[in-house]
């Protein structure tokens, strides 16, 4: 893989191997480096892979509380429903998106949905609220700060999110998540935290990976459209009520060993 040179120090890139290892080799190429071809001739353990968790901020949870006038004490699912216009094959389709949260408002009356993301994610937030219409789901998209996002995703009960960011920002706060993916490898770009990936193992899939430059020529993202509604609610159900396996894709593949 062509990369200019961003890094001075070559190291092979395995596709075949969780991205936090990838890094890490490169780490360790670095500190070691051999000169031999290719780097990096060893192993990994997992228990190499470790992170530290974000520990909450009273000044900004208070800033957060009084200037969006919302509660974190009430239970609330944390959605987000937007990768953005460059990786938009990534989304989950909307219509299908809504009728997740609607069946969740439905199960869990005394539970609020948070919707997330930035500013260019506000059309496709707006869009949700107003086809779920009601007053129990909150659009913070672009209106929170990077610590006060920490804190929603902090307090939330569960994380529902395409792959995208906010489901490695919610690994450092030990929030559970249900991932959805299928354009890209959730063997490669898993969440390291207490997360279930919803995928459906299309031949076609991953089609965004680093050896296209993460360009995919994908316009009708069948492999995210066959993930049902119901598929998506019955594995929130179950992790809201404990009674699930995390790391694993369709409770069933452990993604990280």
């Amino acid at each position: 893989m062509y990369r200019g040179s961003i890094y001075n120090t070559p190291c092979h890139f395995n596709q075949n191997s969780h991205i936090s290892r990838n890094f890490l080799a490169l780490t360790k190429t670095a500190l070691t480096f051999s000169r031999e071809y290719p780097e990096y001739k060893n192993s990994i353990d997992v228990s190499e892979l470790t992170y530290g968790l974000y520990s909450s901020k009273s000044s900004v949870l208070e800033s957060l509380v009084k200037g969006k006038n919302i509660s974190l004490n009430e239970p609330y699912i944390a959605v987000s429903p937007d990768v953005g216009p460059n990786l938009s094959c990534r989304n989950y389709p909307i219509e299908k998106l809504v009728l997740v949260i609607t069946q969740l408002l439905k199960k869990y009356p005394d539970y609020r949905i948070f919707l997330i993301g930035t500013k260019e994610n506000l059309p496709i937030c707006e869009a949700i609220i107003a086809s779920v219409s009601n007053e129990r789901v909150l659009n913070l998209a672009g209106n929170t700060t990077m610590d006060e996002l920490f804190e929603v995703l902090l307090n939330a009960r569960l994380l529902i999110s395409n792959d995208n960011g906010p489901v490695h920002f919610a690994a450092l706060t030990d929030t559970p998540t249900l991932a959805l993916y299928s354009t890209d490898s959730p063997f490669v770009y898993g969440s390291l935290g207490k997360c279930v990936i919803l995928y459906s193992f299309y031949q076609c899939s991953p089609c965004i990976m680093a050896y296209n430059h993460k360009n995919s020529l994908c316009t009708d993202n069948k492999c995210l459209q066959v993930i049902s509604p119901e598929t998506v609610v019955e594995s929130a159900v179950r992790i809201l009520a404990n009674n699930t396996k995390f790391r694993t894709i369709n409770h069933e593949t452990p993604y990280l060993y």
